[in-house]
């Protein structure tokens, strides 16, 4: 297996290490990676779900890019701490021909945003006012883009390169310890948007609870749909409805 492989060869040089230092002499480590282990590319991010989109993509014929782009709507799903699609970010680029370039589709400031819009009459700051609530965010670019790399510099189309994360967020995921407990420690923030709280806790004898590790992230789905959705099919997934419509 792959994985033991790995882990074998790190506890072969700390255990070469550590048997060095006591008899006080040090020799060159020979390593020779073996190139099974990985080849035609290499996928990695913050979470293992959206690393899996990343090897699917390239399995079934991918490019870095599509990869890359896969990945990146897979985090808005199964890692909502960090990758988002009301956020925005950078691409680097290497080429094979050795050129490269640099996309930059950070979030902007409103039209409308001006100099002191979080000072007071007295040009104090307003507590709060620039990190919570509408005033606090920025024009989003994630989705931008990403989309423009996937078609500038991708090879595979939009729809085949979003059903991983489409899948996520309509089917449902396998909640980790830390996705559950970061949702968990953003309990206070969600309390004062209660609307949106079924989309990131759990719900229990109409309480809402923390997600456990291994719990299939798919309850909210129905409940939404049930009792908190303001226009049907409105809570289908991240990536359904009028948002899927637009991206594809």
């Amino acid at each position: 297996m792959k994985t033991s492989r790995i882990l074998f060869l790190v506890l072969l040089f700390i255990f070469t290490s550590c048997k060095a230092e006591d008899n006080t002499k040090t020799s060159p480590i020979n390593f020779n990676p073996d190139p099974d282990l990985y080849y035609n590319g290499v996928v990695s991010s913050a979470d293992e779900l959206a690393t899996k989109v990343g090897l699917e993509i390239l399995k079934n014929g991918g490019n870095a890019i599509d990869a890359a782009v896969g990945v990146g709507f897979a985090l808005a799903v199964v890692y909502p701490r960090a990758g988002n699609l009301g956020g925005g970010g950078f691409m680097v680029i290497h080429f094979a021909d050795g050129k490269n370039t640099t996309i930059d589709y950070r979030e902007k400031a409103p039209s409308s945003a001006f100099r002191d819009m979080y000072l007071d009459g007295d040009g104090d700051i307003i507590q709060d006012l620039s990190t919570t609530g509408h005033l606090a965010a920025g024009v989003p670019g994630s989705v931008a883009g990403m989309l423009y790399a996937l078609e500038k510099y991708g090879t595979m189309s939009r729809e085949e390169v979003l059903k991983y994360a489409i899948d996520y967020a309509d089917i449902g995921f396998t909640v980790s310890d830390a996705l559950g407990a970061s949702l968990w420690a953003y309990y206070d923030e969600f309390q004062q948007f209660r609307y949106y709280l079924i989309n990131y806790l759990r719900v229990h004898e109409d309480m809402f609870v923390q997600y456990k590790a291994g719990v299939m992230d798919e309850q909210q789905l129905k409940v939404c749909e049930d009792h908190a959705c303001p226009t049907a099919g409105s809570c289908q997934g991240l990536f359904t409805a009028n948002t899927m419509a637009i991206l594809t």
